[in-house]
This record gives C-alpha cells, sequence and structure tokens, in this order.
C-alpha cells in the first residue's frame, strides 16, 4: 500500500484511497471513468479558491467604482476621464468576479 501524492494538494494519501482526505480530489481511477488528474473536474480546494478570488474581484470593483464616484460628486474636478478610466476598471473587476463565482458553483459533486 505505497503512498501517492494528491494531484491537487500534494498531499500523500494512500494508493487504495479513492480521494484524498484532505482537499476530496479523487485519486484513483473509478469505474464511472473519471480520471483522477482531469483539471475540468472542481475538486473542494479548487473552488474553494475560486469562491476567495471571485469575492476579492468583487470588493475590488465596488471600491474602484465607488471612490471614482464619491471624488467626481464631491470635489467636481476639471478633467473626470482619469475617475472614469478607474470606474471601467472597477466595472471589468466585478465582471472577473462573477465569471470566477460562476466557474465555482459550476462543479461536479464527488
Amino acid at each position: 500500500m505505497p503512498l501517492i501524492k494528491c494531484p491537487d494538494c500534494g498531499h500523500s494519501v494512500s494508493s487504495e484511497a479513492p480521494a484524498c482526505p484532505k482537499c476530496g480530489c479523487p485519486v484513483k481511477s473509478t469505474d464511472s471513468g473519471v480520471n483522477p488528474n482531469d483539471r475540468s473536474i472542481i475538486t473542494p480546494h479548487r473552488w474553494n479558491f475560486l469562491q476567495k478570488m471571485a469575492f476579492f474581484c468583487w470588493g475590488i470593483g465596488a471600491l474602484l467604482i465607488l471612490i471614482p464616484v464619491i471624488l467626481i460628486f464631491v470635489a467636481t474636478p476639471a478633467n473626470t476621464w482619469p475617475h472614469i478610466i478607474i470606474i471601467f476598471i472597477g466595472v471589468v473587476a466585478l465582471a472577473t468576479g462573477g465569471t470566477l463565482h460562476q466557474a465555482g458553483t459550476g462543479r461536479e459533486e464527488k
């Protein structure tokens, strides 16, 4: 019963175990034909990472939108183009967060 490395987290796992006890990634091919090295399967470890990145992008995007909008209305600068560019970057960050969140919710259950 040799130990093998988990393809997802690198934790040592028994070669007889169907999945990694740390992250839940399948380490042994089953009768269903699931390849344990298939990177399209989103394990709980990857799902947590995608969700954290989505919330980070949403937070940064909200700040990049709110701060310039407040500065435009409070300070009324003569040139608002830098603020508009920053708002556009914030919208892109929000969209990136939405894409990451959607990728994380489409995971397959183990």
